[in-house]
């Protein structure tokens, strides 16, 4: 074999495993990573106070509601949005390190507006960067969604929309930093699994473990929605 033929047959081979290479890489950074590993944390109410909380029992669509806000450190200056309290903490050991996830944790109970019962979900950075998400006012694009009749997954939660462009910003979540929001536990004469699903951005969306729930059978008409009303002038949104 001539040193030519020779010098082409490894370039072919170079350029294939290299092309193998970026395949490999694009792929494993587009996969979200479902974790099923649920911090240790759980309860701190009382049985006395757990056992005053009714599970939440509706049959429309609610609003998503989970705000948050970024470090200090990667916070800038408002440019008229809303900004959230419920900052970043750190991540501890008890939970695991799988990238960037989110995670409902059944076993942490809490009260919602004092007489609802819910438990919380994690959002969690333990990759080696800072990641930017969209918000509205410090309302993160996440959404409740269930498997319906067809088993398909399907919105039971909704996100209203504002008509003032002040209202869309980034929020940062650092790595090895978490956000945690308090979830509604539903009660329902429909028993399904239930899963929450965060858009980053246009480009991706991630969503958390699923767990076993009870809905009724209106809170997957997309149509039928918890009415929105504004208080006032200085608050932009409406249903849809």
């Amino acid at each position: 074999m001539s040193n030519n033929m020779k010098t082409q047959l490894m370039v072919i081979l170079l350029v294939t495993m290299g092309s193998m290479s970026c395949n490999v890489q694009n792929g494993a950074s587009g996969r979200d990573t479902i974790v099923t590993e649920i911090p240790r944390q759980t309860s701190s109410l009382p049985g006395s106070e757990l056992n005053e909380l009714d599970s939440v029992d509706i049959d429309f669509q609610f609003y998503g509601d989970c705000y948050a806000y970024s470090s200090d450190k990667n916070a800038v200056a408002s440019n008229g949005e809303s900004h959230s309290d419920n900052l970043p903490r750190k991540v501890d050991r008890s939970f695991p390190r799988k990238g960037l996830y989110m995670v409902i944790n059944e076993n942490e109970r809490c009260p919602i507006d004092s007489t609802l019962l819910g438990c919380k979900l994690y959002l969690v950075n333990t990759t080696d960067s800072l990641v930017k998400m969209e918000a509205s006012d410090s309302r993160l694009y996440i959404v409740a969604e269930a498997l319906d009749g067809r088993n398909v997954w399907s919105p039971i939660s909704y996100l209203p929309s504002s008509f003032c462009g002040n209202s869309y910003h980034t929020v940062a979540l650092d790595k090895d930093e978490y956000w945690s929001f308090d979830i509604p536990v539903f009660k329902g004469t429909i028993k399904t699994k239930l899963r929450y699903t965060l858009t980053i951005d246009k480009r991706r969306k991630i969503s958390s473990n699923e767990v076993v729930a009870y809905l009724n059978k209106g809170q997957f008409n997309v149509g039928h929605v918890h009415e929105y009303r504004s208080n006032n002038i200085m608050d932009p949104y409406q249903n849809r």
